[in-house]
């Protein structure tokens, strides 16, 4: 079996408003391997909730052991269980945090972007503004984007839903899917943002991600790990600087290619028949 190689990235910046007001970065990213699923979260914290990092970072957390412990489970659960079992176990972690904060949940309001990968299937998990795309490559080796979850903001621009929220399990949107559903096109990338970067990287009128993030999963494959957190820190800190006064985070998970075992065996096998 061909063993398939995923690189993670991700990173949250300060925005401008914090700055200013000496406030907490809001947003919160995390990624996990476990059990041989590769997981991308993202959280962005409700600016109206004075705990919110620490329910953000809860979320992102969460995400990740839900994805790597239970991504069977979910993907053979219809979508109404899926969605009410993935918010429950938001709420109780987010309920237990608050309770050591000797705080109320709604302090710790928060959004919820993920993204898990096994083998040739994934789960997408969204709920809240933000938005989840993923980079298509067509045979003839292009590569092009496309929207997978689009930012959920309510009746109003300046709403949206957090885990926290009444009938949170209603809002919460959970994809499935595997890698080679749009054949001849494959799935080798997803990006994960919160509402920061959204000024500068999606076009809310048609819905439409910014040819910039394919340069950023191109990076992200082709640059290693130290290199890959100073240009998506410099990208990020652009962003606030210049397009939004919020704060700013990304997750990126793209696809190498073959292991350099696979690679070697390949060889070998050449090696072997010439």
């Amino acid at each position: 079996m061909k063993r398939v190689i995923w690189k993670r990235a991700c990173f949250a910046v300060q925005g401008r408003s914090h700055l200013s007001d000496q406030t907490p970065c809001q947003d919160s990213v995390a990624t996990a391997y476990r059990r041989n699923v590769n997981v991308i979260a993202l959280s962005d914290g409700a600016g109206s909730a004075s705990l919110s990092h620490f329910g953000s970072k809860e979320c992102a957390q969460t995400l990740c052991n839900v994805l790597c412990r239970r991504f069977d489970e979910i993907w053979r659960m219809n979508n109404i269980d899926a969605k009410l079992s993935v918010t429950q176990e938001l709420c109780r972690q987010v309920e237990d945090k608050a309770h050591d904060l000797n705080s109320i949940t709604t302090d710790l309001a928060a959004t919820a972007l993920a993204v898990g990968v096994k083998r040739n299937r994934y789960i997408a998990i969204h709920l809240g503004d933000g938005a989840i795309g993923i980079e298509l490559t067509n045979s003839d080796s292009t590569t092009e984007l496309k929207t997978l979850s689009s930012p959920d903001n309510g009746e109003h621009s300046n709403e949206t839903y957090f885990i926290t929220s009444n009938r949170a399990a209603e809002h919460v949107r959970i994809y499935t899917g595997t890698l080679d559903e749009q054949r001849p096109a494959v799935i080798t990338g997803f990006i994960l943002m919160s509402d920061g970067p959204e000024a500068a990287l999606y076009r809310k009128a048609d819905n439409q991600l910014a040819p910039a993030c394919l340069k950023l999963l191109k990076s992200s494959r082709e640059l290693n790990r130290r290199d890959m957190q100073t240009g998506l820190r410099a990208t990020l800190e652009l962003i606030a600087n210049t397009k939004t006064f919020d704060d700013c985070s990304i997750a990126l998970l793209s696809h190498t290619g073959e292991s350099k075992r696979t690679q070697k065996r390949k060889r070998s096998k050449c090696q072997r028949q010439s």
